[in-house]
């Protein structure tokens, strides 16, 4: 039960005790939060036994896979992990070379049963169909899905990554579907909006119209019925799928969940992780087929790591 404690700090009696207050039973801090910190602490403390599988997804940016590696490591968080897998599409020898020296399973898409290759490829697959195999193929519970490209804030201490950790799974045990890590120092980049920025849109009929709104709850000026502080220390911050894209940039899930929980799409009753393999002919087909199903009607728990571990670095791609 290493992630419990560091230092002398009983970091998961913080998680517990977080779990206690009555912000942490809002209706958006999971499906099950209603039901009180007893169950959810049965549940939540099943993670230190469960275990936490670390998955890395790759494609031809050795660089960028060395780099990442060497923060996951130096952090300590693949120390914490039972498993890890590296997904390696179409990988080159050096690829192969570093994810088993830190210690990685290597899978390609080629071994993989039924798996739906890209598109005139023999041995890739997009980031829905990895995603996928990513949660069918771990035996742990817990699952931090990560593409090559979020490197861990090296800036993160271990006592604070072990309550991140623990804070996600308190989360997830909750019935939260995805939790986001992505590090908040990275408001500004790319698609990551600042909070000065007005790219909000609350009153939105669509998904697609909605789709930025999650980046404001980055920002605690903003207080709305539709996202709820959940935990503080670390801080966690909940809300649903009618204001967020689908992201799969740095993420924790549970197994059971996102293979288990069905729900009503415009294909049948299906998860998210069999959505993932339905929209594996292009690699941005899962975010772009989400959207296009306005799965935020289907009101998807999520939650975000006010804080987060991860940070968005491209070397080679």
């Amino acid at each position: 039960r290493a992630l419990s404690s560091h230092g002398g700090e009983d970091i998961g009696g913080r998680i517990r005790a977080g779990l206690q207050g009555g912000p942490a039973q809002h209706s958006l801090c999971g499906p099950d939060a209603h039901l009180g910190p007893e169950k959810s602490d049965v549940k939540w403390e099943a993670f230190l036994d469960e275990g936490l599988a670390v998955v890395g997804l790759n494609l031809h940016t050795p660089r960028t896979l060395l780099h990442s590696l060497g923060t996951w490591n130096s952090s300590g968080l693949l120390g914490l992990a039972s498993e890890r897998i590296m997904i390696l599409n179409d990988p080159y020898p050096n690829e192969a070379a570093m994810s088993y020296a830190h210690g990685f399973r290597v899978v390609q898409p080629k071994d993989m049963a039924r798996a739906r290759m890209a598109p005139g490829t023999r041995n890739t697959l997009t980031i829905g169909a990895a995603f996928y195999h990513a949660v069918s193929i771990v035996q742990s519970e817990y699952v931090l899905f990560l593409e090559k490209d979020f490197a861990m804030d090296v800036a993160v201490g271990p006592a604070e990554l072990r309550a991140e950790l623990l804070g996600a799974a308190a989360m997830l045990a909750r019935g939260v579907a995805v939790v986001r890590l992505r590090s908040r120092k990275e408001q500004g980049c790319d698609t990551f909006r600042t909070c000065d920025n007005d790219g909000v849109n609350w009153n939105g009929k669509t998904t697609m119209a909605r789709r930025t709104n999650w980046w404001a709850f980055y920002c605690m000026g903003t207080q709305r019925r539709n996202v709820a502080t959940c935990l503080e220390s670390p801080r966690y911050r909940c809300f649903t799928s009618w204001d967020s894209n689908w992201s799969l940039n740095a993420v924790m899930v549970k197994k059971s969940d996102v293979l288990g929980t069905k729900y009503n799409t415009k294909r049948g009753k299906l998860s998210l992780a069999e959505l993932g393999r339905t929209f594996s002919g292009k690699q941005d087909g899962f975010e772009m087929g989400m959207l296009a199903m306005d799965w935020g009607r289907w009101s998807v728990p999520l939650c975000i790591s006010y804080n987060g571990l991860f940070v968005h670095n491209e070397i080679d791609g």
